[in-house]
């Protein structure tokens, strides 16, 4: 059997095995875009089975199966991205994100179809050769496609970074699933999808200068779909952004009449505010909580988490990660002087005082303390 063919066989196989095991532990609110993902990835892998192996070309292989589905790929994981973090996503964007996919697909009918996703074989060469149709100019398409992957890449990354701070105003907890580090590197990981791919169609030489190097298409796209499978049915919607979701100008004044409102509460009611809020942190010591939100406080506050994002902001001048992590970090500082706590490890006293892994607990300590955990518990 032709080795890409093989390779297309064990791509297409492994992807349904990732797909369902992704659909056995998905969650409830995933966003739809990331179904589509995993519908739309092994799109070409069929084409090449189709046209590859079994000589199959006419017009509905080329439309359901066109290597132009690689240009729904990048709107797709950008659509994804967006609806973790509730950012509104219109249909006139979702269109206009969707042209690329559509002019290729048209372009793709009228032009001897590339052998996507695996460049030259013999069965496609025969195919093209008995094709009366012209031929597409030599890796225009690889090109196009690796140029989108990385705008949608650097697209993916900016969103995420612009939305870090907002992230904190909501979250005391900063894990991969609230960071979305994993979708950065997925990002990452896309550009070099991109690059594997255009090697793999580029390269004038053969597999004896570089083993394998056809195989650079499938292997490439399944650990994609490993790593976007991984992470992405343990991914909740930060649905604490919800807020997000409103126009930007319809955003802006809402936060204005909230602040507005605020501002005209009699300052006792700040004083009362302030008094429950440390009483809350303090004597019930929900600051030990790992996955405090801003929600959860505001209710017990009895107020909403605009009034309370404000108040905090204006009265301590600090967002909600950096206040509840203040109180984390106050609490492992007595820990770590506390002689009964001697035994305990560095790890264990950052469990202890609300924080979710070792690393932030080191950041966060050294930010604020200027020095390691371990560093301050060798001070007299």
């Amino acid at each position: 059997m032709n080795s890409i063919v093989f390779s297309a066989i064990v791509a297409l196989l492994s992807h349904c095995f990732f797909s369902t095991l992704f659909l056995l532990y998905i969650k409830k609110d995933v966003p739809k875009y990331l179904w589509l993902l995993f519908i739309v990835v092994p799109i070409p892998f069929l084409g090449t089975l189709l046209g590859g192996a079994f000589g199959y070309d006419n017009i509905i292989i080329r439309i359901l199966f066109s290597a132009a589905s690689f240009f729904l790929v990048g709107p797709l994981l950008f659509f994804y991205c967006k609806s973790i973090l509730c950012k509104q996503i219109k249909k006139s964007t979702v269109l206009l994100h969707s042209i690329p996919f559509l002019l290729f697909s048209v372009l793709l009918i009228n032009f001897a179809p590339p052998p996507a996703p695996f460049g030259d074989n013999e069965f496609v060469s025969q195919i093209l050769q008995a094709s009366n149709k012209a031929r597409l100019p030599k890796h225009f398409l690889t090109t196009c496609i690796a140029l989108s992957n990385i705008c949608y890449s650097v697209l993916i990354i900016q969103l995420i970074k612009r939305s870090k701070l907002k992230v904190k105003e909501f979250y005391s907890v900063s894990n991969y699933s609230v960071t979305l580090q994993w979708l950065q590197w997925l990002a990452v990981f896309f550009v070099l999808l991109a690059i594997t791919s255009f090697v793999e169609k580029a390269y004038p030489g053969n597999e004896i200068s570089i083993p394998y190097v056809k195989q650079l298409g499938p292997l490439s796209s399944l650990f994609f779909v490993f790593f976007l499978s991984a992470f992405g049915f343990q991914q909740n919607v930060l649905s604490e952004l919800y807020v997000e979701k409103l126009p930007e100008e319809k955003a802006i004044i809402k936060t204005r009449e909230v602040n507005e409102v605020i501002l005209q509460k009699e300052e006792k009611n700040f004083n009362a505010l302030e008094v429950k809020i440390e009483e809350y942190m303090i004597k019930e010591q929900a600051f030990l909580n790992e996955n405090l939100r801003l929600s959860d406080v505001s209710k017990a506050m009895g107020v909403s988490t605009n009034e309370l994002s404000f108040f905090i902001n204006s009265t301590y001048q600090k967002n909600f990660y950096k206040y509840v992590n203040d109180y984390r970090i106050a609490h492992a500082c007595k820990l770590l002087k506390d002689k009964s706590y001697s035994k305990y490890t560095i790890v264990a006293i950052g469990f202890e005082s609300g924080f979710n892994s070792k690393s932030t607990f080191n950041q966060v300590f050294k930010e604020q303390i200027n020095q390691t955990p371990s560093a301050y518990r060798k001070m007299e």
